[in-house]
């Protein structure tokens, strides 16, 4: 950030992680684009548990089983859903990725009054 390179974080976000992205932003005076993936829960919450029992997860982000219903999921995933930050918000529904057309998606970043 000190160099002034673009930067992207990923993660499963909260409101709280306002306070950790706020003073940075404001510091380093970055412009934040924020994609919000959204989508079927229950088709969600499948792919989430057979990604886990394939064991394609990093140790440290398994969450060993927490996760046996679409139901839980979803209460687990309305959190994130309420994080929206940034100076320009693009939502994606994640239900399936064959349907998302990323060249639309590169299309809506340069539309964004930043990059112009």
């Amino acid at each position: 950030m000190k160099i002034g390179q673009p930067v992207i974080f990923e993660s499963n976000f909260t409101k709280l992680s306002e306070e950790i992205f706020k003073p940075l932003v404001q510091k380093y005076e970055y412009k934040v684009i924020n994609f919000m993936l959204t989508g079927d829960p229950e088709i969600i919450c499948k792919r989430f548990v057979e990604r886990e029992k394939a064991g394609e997860r990093h140790p440290g982000l398994a969450m060993y089983g927490n996760f046996v219903d679409a139901e839980m999921f979803r209460e687990a995933a309305q959190m994130h859903g309420e994080f929206i930050y940034g100076d320009f918000v693009i939502n994606v529904d994640a239900t399936d990725f064959s349907k998302v057309l990323y060249d639309d998606l590169m299309e809506k970043i340069l539309s964004y009054r930043y990059f112009r």
